[in-house]
């Protein structure tokens, strides 16, 4: 259980700081991108990072044998990567939505956030076609590397689709935190 907890602060603090850096360097390579693109690329990718190393641990550090890589680890790495996007979805969003609440209460005003209704639409359908291939994909429980090229794809084309669609001059960009006066 110590080796455990110790595995959890030595992460923590290791996420902690490389935020920073990450920080810069996507800013770096986002500079030239339309608005809202960063987020659906760059900082989508390194958030995922976790989840692509914790599965290759599983597939081939922890489970890899004499046989080679065991179901067991792949099962770990799709849990791994099953709980990540439920986070990712539901828990984030709403974390945000509390801590601008919280701001604003402190200043004594209502901050809002002005969002795209076709960024909603584009990610909202993208997702659920992407869980509706992933579900379908387990039904016989097992995982092929077709599938997964297939869902690679599934994101290139998402990508694709909204460099194409969404606004590229700044004045129809997605804005931070907005005071409401009224």
């Amino acid at each position: 259980m110590f080796l455990a907890l110790a595995m959890l602060v030595v992460a923590a603090i290791v996420i902690a700081l490389a935020c920073e850096g990450f920080e810069e360097a996507a800013d770096f390579l986002g500079q030239d991108m339309a608005p809202g693109m960063k987020g659906r690329t760059i900082n989508a990718i390194g958030s995922s990072l976790p989840e692509l190393f914790t599965t290759v641990v599983f597939l081939f550090g922890l489970n890899h044998g004499l046989e080679g890589p065991t179901s067991e680890g792949f099962s770990a790495g799709i849990a791994t990567c099953a709980g990540s996007a439920m986070f990712n979805a539901v828990l984030i969003p709403c974390a945000c939505l509390l801590a601008l609440a919280w701001k604003g209460h402190k200043r004594g005003r209502e901050l809002r956030i002005l969002i795209d209704k076709r960024q909603i639409l584009l990610d909202g359908t993208a997702f659920l076609i992407v869980l509706a291939m992933f579900i379908y994909f387990l039904e016989d429980a097992t995982m092929g590397i077709g599938e997964g090229l297939l869902l690679i794809g599934a994101y290139v084309l998402y990508v694709g689709v909204a460099l194409r669609w969404m606004p590229a001059d700044p004045a129809h960009a997605e804005r931070g935190p907005q005071t409401d006066t009224a």
